[in-house]
C-alpha cells in the first residue's frame, strides 16, 4: 500500500478553539498525513518558521491586522521566508480585500463559513505542490543562469582564443606570402640566370665550332704532308681531341635547342624513322660487329614529333654501342609496340651494365658512370628531355655485364592535347 504524502502547516490563529477545529479537519481523511502546530501570537510565527520549517502556513488573523501586513510582506520579500505559501481563512467575502491579500503574498483564500476537510486539504496540497514547483523552477533558472554564465565566460575565452588564432594565423598568412613572394623572386632570378647560361652555352658552343671545324681541316690535311711517325701520331691525338670536343659542342647546342622548342605534332611512321637512323649507325655496328634487331608492331596511327623521338633513339643506340661489352657477342634490340593512348620504345642490349648504385644518376648532365667512357655524358640526359618534352616516362633497368634495358612510354599528343 502507497504511504500516504506528509505535510506540515504552521496555524496562525486568535484561539485554541479555532486551532482545535481545524485540526479536526485536517485529520478528517487518510490519503495525506498532515501535521499542524499553532501559533497564537504573529511575533511567535516568525521563530517556528525557523524553528517547524512547515510546508505552509494557514493565517486565521485579518490581514489588515496589526502585525500581519508586515508578516506577509516578510514572508514574500525576505528570502528567509519566501519559501512558504501562504492561506488565508477568512469570513471575509469582499472581492477587494482578497486582491489586497494576493498581492501581500497570499497564495489561496478560503472562507471559513464554507469550509470543508477537502477544501482545506487540496488548498494545502494545492499551494505547496505550486510552491514546490515554482521553487523547482527557480533552482532551475539559477542553474541555466549559473550555466549561461559559465557559457558567456567561455564564449568570451574562445572570442580571446579566435583573436589570438586569428593574429597567429595573419602572422603565418603574412609570412607564407612574403616566402612565397621571396620564391618567386628566386624563382624567376633562377629562370633569368638559367636563360642567360642556356644563351651563353649555346652562343659559345656555336662560336667554338667554326674555329673547331679549321682546326679538324688543318689537321687533316696536316696528316697528309707529314712523313715522321711520332708526327703523325701527335697530330691523330690533337685530332681525336678535337672530335671529341666538336662532339660535345654538338650535344650542348642540341640540348639548348630542345630546352626551347615545343613539339611540332606530326604523323610518326617508325619504319621510316628507324631506317634512316640505323643507316647512320652501319658503319660503327659493323666496326663493333654489334647485332640490331629491330621489331615494330606498330598498327595504329601515332601522332608525335618526329625529330624529337629520332633524337632519343639515336642517343640510345649510341649509349648501347658505346657501352658493349669487350667479349661475346653483342647485340641490340629495339621495339616499339602499340600502347592504349600511344606507344611503348623498348631498348635492350647485353653491354657492360650500370652499378645499381649510380642508376639514379644516369640521366644527370654530364653524368659517365664509366671513367673510360669517351662520351659526353649528355646522351641519357637528352633524351630524358626529349621525353619530358613529350609528355612521356623513361625507366631503366640493368645488371652489371648482364645488359641494360631502357623503357619509354609515349603518349598520341593528338589526343592529350585535343
Amino acid at each position: 500500500m502507497k504511504k500516504p504524502s506528509s505535510y506540515k502547516v504552521l496555524i496562525v490563529t486568535t484561539d485554541e478553539q479555532t486551532y482545535t477545529r481545524y485540526t479536526k479537519l485536517l485529520a478528517g481523511q487518510s490519503k495525506y498525513n498532515i501535521a499542524a502546530r499553532p501559533v497564537y501570537n504573529i511575533n511567535e510565527a516568525y521563530s517556528q518558521l525557523v524553528d517547524y520549517l512547515p510546508d505552509a502556513v494557514l493565517l486565521e488573523k485579518g490581514i489588515l491586522e496589526e502585525g500581519t501586513g508586515l508578516f506577509l510582506q516578510e514572508l514574500k520579500h525576505s528570502k528567509s521566508f519566501r519559501k512558504y505559501p501562504v492561506i488565508w481563512l477568512t469570513q471575509v467575502k469582499d472581492g477587494k480585500k482578497h486582491t489586497s491579500a494576493f498581492k501581500l503574498g497570499v497564495q489561496d483564500i478560503l472562507l471559513t463559513d464554507e469550509l470543508t476537510a477537502g477544501s482545506l486539504i487540496n488548498s494545502i496540497v494545492k499551494v505547496v505542490k505550486n510552491n514546490r514547483l515554482i521553487e523547482k523552477l527557480k533552482e532551475q533558472r539559477k542553474t541555466l543562469l549559473e550555466k549561461n554564465r559559465e557559457l558567456g565566460e567561455y564564449k568570451k575565452y574562445l572570442e580571446l582564443r579566435m583573436m589570438s588564432r586569428t593574429a597567429e594565423l595573419k602572422e603565418s598568412y603574412e609570412q607564407l606570402v612574403e616566402e612565397m613572394m621571396l620564391r618567386k623572386r628566386i624563382e624567376e632570378q633562377l629562370t633569368s640566370r638559367n636563360k642567360e647560361l642556356d644563351t651563353f652555352v649555346y652562343k659559345a658552343s656555336h662560336d667554338l665550332k667554326g674555329p673547331l671545324a679549321s682546326l679538324i681541316g688543318v689537321t687533316n690535311i696536316a696528316r697528309l704532308d707529314l712523313t715522321q711517325p711520332m708526327a703523325v701520331k701527335y697530330l691523330e691525338m690533337i685530332n681525336e681531341s678535337a672530335q671529341k670536343l666538336n662532339f660535345i659542342l654538338a650535344n650542348l647546342l642540341e640540348v639548348t635547342k630542345i630546352k626551347y622548342i615545343d613539339p611540332e605534332i606530326k604523323v610518326v611512321d617508325f619504319t621510316d624513322l628507324l631506317r634512316g637512323i640505323v643507316a647512320d649507325f652501319t658503319s660503327r655496328l659493323e666496326d663493333e660487329k654489334i647485332q640490331l634487331d629491330i621489331k615494330i608492331s606498330q598498327k595504329q596511327v601515332f601522332m608525335s614529333d618526329p625529330y624529337l623521338i629520332a633524337t632519343i633513339l639515336q642517343h640510345l643506340l649510341d649509349n648501347a654501342i658505346h657501352y658493349k661489352k669487350g667479349y661475346g657477342d653483342p647485340f641490340i634490340a629495339v621495339e616499339i609496340t602499340d600502347t592504349t593512348g600511344g606507344v611503348e620504345i623498348c631498348v635492350n642490349d647485353n653491354g657492360q651494365g650500370i652499378d645499381k648504385e649510380v642508376q639514379s644518376k644516369v640521366f644527370d648532365m654530364f653524368y659517365r658512370h664509366n671513367l673510360q667512357s669517351k662520351g659526353s655524358g649528355l646522351g641519357l640526359y637528352i633524351s630524358r628531355n626529349c621525353v619530358e618534352k613529350l609528355s612521356g616516362e623513361i625507366t631503366l633497368s640493368s645488371q652489371v655485364n648482364q645488359g641494360t634495358e631502357i623503357k619509354i612510354m609515349l603518349p598520341d599528343l593528338k589526343k592529350i592535347n585535343g
